[in-house]
């Protein structure tokens, strides 16, 4: 049976997988407003291959790190389909370079405004912070992975091959059995804590 894949950490990228876990289509959808008509892009996306959810066996999102509206959307539909009884896997756009076989990096991915996530790793050590563009430096230029597009001031990082957008299609048999072997239910991980997303000042 096949499986679905989601992601709306920044745009929505949505992607059927075979039982082999290859991708048959992925597209994905610039409109950042889009979240408010995600129920009807998935509807019409199964119906393009003549599919509807109760013929789906999972679904594969990612949990982030992204903004709270934007998670939540990803979120929200993954708790409806569990109730449906449909199998939910998610995991964090920055394992897509660990399940890959990179063993040392550093993942970045656009946060708020003057800001950027970076998520770093190697062998005995993992860490994860926001940075302020005008004061965050690679470790190593050759070893930055991206989701997404990056702010101006690090455009000349990018490196078409260590995009985790189009890592995910490339290497998505190894990805996804891993993701499933682990069983992974990751909740959704913020840029910032909701209490702060939404602090009202007096």
């Amino acid at each position: 049976m096949p499986s679905l894949y989601l992601d709306t950490s920044q745009v929505i990228s949505l992607g059927l997988l075979n039982e082999h876990h290859e991708f048959v289509d992925f597209q994905t959808i610039p409109d950042k407003k889009s979240g408010t008509r995600i129920h009807v892009i998935i509807d019409d996306f199964l119906k393009k291959h003549a599919l509807d959810i109760k013929t789906i066996e999972s679904v594969f999102v990612l949990a982030g790190p992204g903004s709270y509206t934007g998670m939540r959307v990803s979120e929200g539909i993954a708790q409806i389909l569990e109730l449906e009884k449909i199998l939910i896997y998610s995991f964090y756009t920055y394992q897509i370079s660990e399940f890959s076989g990179i063993t040392n990096g550093q993942w970045l991915t656009t946060a708020f405004k003057g800001q950027v996530f970076v998520y770093s790793w190697e062998p005995t050590s993992k860490t994860s912070e926001l940075c302020d563009l005008k004061v965050f430096t690679p470790r190593n230029a050759t070893e930055v992975y991206f989701h997404g597009d990056l702010p101006k001031e690090l455009q000349k990082l990018k490196i078409n091959h260590h995009d985790t957008n189009v890592m995910v299609q490339k290497n998505s048999q190894v990805i996804f059995k891993t993701v499933k072997e682990l069983r992974l239910r990751h909740r959704p991980q913020y840029f910032r804590l909701p209490e702060q997303e939404f602090t009202v000042s007096g």
